[in-house]
């Protein structure tokens, strides 16, 4: 792991590359040591790219960047021993950063995100949730920003619930710059995590970069107060695209903060959230599990008579489908299909009755 981070130190704005340059070596100890110029030119690297990453290689000690994470305890993840969820997102972060409790990335996460300016409605909403949520053992995910975020890690640390922060930065340059006791708290009792590496600030552009990692970690999104534009609606877009259950608290029409979680409703983009039990009901949150329960469950029973199929298609997925329950991204990557095909012939399916949509991106019989 300690290759992977000196990597990521230079190639974290490079994520194709750096994707390429893995699949390449298949192990990073040996891209680091024997990725040399004419190497990466097959691979696809442009000059410029070439020459600073040579040129940064020979500047990082790799022993040294090692101890910086341990003396903060950090601990760092690569692909794939990510949380199954991430895993199956389109672009899973090459390496995450872990400082806190990492066993909070193996329960049950449901996002909460929201207006960084949140009113006295929002606040009560945010309070409400987050005590109904953290009582089933839900692990609550947000961004630590100001506003809703920093209300869910707060109500989560107050009521001793879990929660996950998911920053923009490295984990030493934390934003917004909240007081130390409140950060030792996230750190004893919640988790940070970052797919960027020591000593990067946040940048503008990286916080919807952002956001996918915080959706991907969730079964679920709700959005809580939103204007038309924020970056709250770029979360529930990222939980969307990765086929994941989205929620939408209505606000007043004449809040401004609250015509982008109501335009979600409008638009049929998310769920109309109006008690919590809307979410806990769902099969989705039956039980606390390592894995959503209904993920990878054989079935024991199977269906004498297959139904009518349509096409080769329905027939691989009917097979694939017939011993056990997927995640859509699980489909996606046996079937090799684009993702706008395979959505409508699975809604093609679950219209006709042959496939069950079970919530969270899974599907199953």
């Amino acid at each position: 792991m300690k290759y992977l981070n000196a990597l990521n130190i230079i190639l974290y704005y490079h994520v194709n590359q750096f994707k390429n340059l893995l699949r390449h070596f298949q192990n990073p100890k040996k891209a680091w040591e024997e990725a040399n110029s004419e190497i990466l030119q097959k691979i696809g690297w442009k000059e410029k790219l070439i020459r600073s990453f040579l040129e940064m290689k020979n500047l990082i000690n790799v022993e040294k960047e090692w101890e910086a994470l341990a003396k903060l305890g950090i601990k760092t993840l690569d692909t794939v021993a990510l949380p199954i969820l991430l895993q199956e997102i389109y672009d899973p972060p090459v390496i995450l950063y872990c400082q806190g409790n990492l066993d909070l990335l193996h329960g049950q996460c449901l996002s909460m995100v929201g207006s960084r300016n949140i009113s006295a409605y929002g606040k009560e909403v945010v309070k409400h949730f987050t005590k109904t949520f953290g009582q089933a053992g839900i692990v609550m995910v947000s961004g630590f920003a100001y506003g809703v975020d920093v209300t869910v890690h707060k109500h989560c640390l107050d009521g001793n619930y879990k929660t996950i922060a998911v920053l923009a930065s490295g984990l030493n340059r934390k934003y917004p710059n909240y007081p130390q006791y409140f950060i030792n708290k996230m750190i004893s009792q919640g988790l940070f995590i970052s797919e960027y590496p020591l000593n990067i600030e946040s940048m503008s552009f990286h916080f919807p970069i952002r956001n996918r990692i915080i959706s991907g970690l969730s079964s679920a999104t709700i959005v809580i107060e939103a204007q038309e534009k924020s970056g709250s609606l770029i979360t529930a877009k990222s939980a969307i695209n990765q086929n994941r259950d989205v929620f939408s608290v209505p606000g007043s029409i004449f809040n401004s903060q609250s015509q982008g979680a109501n335009l979600l409703i409008q638009k049929g983009e998310a769920e109309l959230l109006l008690n919590a039990n809307q979410i806990l009901e769902k099969q989705l949150y039956h039980q606390p599990i390592n894995r959503i329960s209904n993920l990878g469950k054989l079935k024991t029973i199977t269906k004498q008579n297959p139904p009518q199929l349509d096409n080769d298609d329905e027939i691989r997925i009917y097979k694939l489908l017939s011993p056990q329950n997927l995640l859509f991204d699980e489909i996606l990557n046996f079937l090799k299909l684009d993702p706008s095909k395979l959505n409508q012939i699975l809604s093609r399916m679950e219209i006709n009755g042959i496939v069950k949509n079970l919530g969270g991106g899974i599907y199953g019989l």
